[in-house]
């Protein structure tokens, strides 16, 4: 239904978040590089749209990577004082994928009321054409996917 085919569950994720950072491309490359020197594989990733010259930017990580991701912006905080990281854990990332979503308009708004309906309060969305992602608190877990899994007619996920 809706071109959904899959719904997958990724537990024990973290959000850092930067307030107010540069907007400027280049910095964000920076922060990024700086993780993938370290190995940190980031995942979802959300930046605001820019307010003069700085932005809010956020990302989600494994739980087990927080400490190597602080310690990694930490160090550069010599030369960047505005990372100021808040940090945020106890979340999973709920994914519904189907590759006749690229061309099936309301995926994203059926998703986001059924959770609505549902009181999971959705902290960050990124998408592409064949994939929706929701981070919710881990809390929310049980209830968010049994009502995915009836919304779009999907088979029970295991977990």
């Amino acid at each position: 239904m809706y071109g959904v085919t899959q719904l997958s569950v990724t537990e024990d994720i973290s959000l850092i978040t930067f307030p107010r950072v540069s907007a400027d491309l280049a910095f964000v490359t920076e922060v990024f590089e700086l993780l993938e020197e370290e190995r940190i594989n980031i995942d979802m990733i959300s930046q605001t749209a820019a307010q003069g010259l700085t932005c809010g930017l956020s990302f989600t990580v494994s739980g087990h990577l927080v400490t190597s991701t602080l310690e990694a912006i930490g160090r550069s905080a010599h030369a960047h004082a505005e990372l100021k990281p808040m940090v945020s854990e106890g979340y999973a990332k709920l994914s519904l994928y189907g590759e006749a979503m690229r061309e099936q308009p309301g995926v994203a708004a059926r998703a986001m009321r059924v959770l609505l309906d549902g009181g999971v309060e959705i902290r960050m969305i990124t998408t592409s054409e064949v994939d929706i992602s929701v981070l919710i608190a881990d809390i929310d877990l049980p209830d968010a996917v049994e009502a995915l899994e009836t919304a779009f007619a999907l088979p029970t996920t295991q977990r």
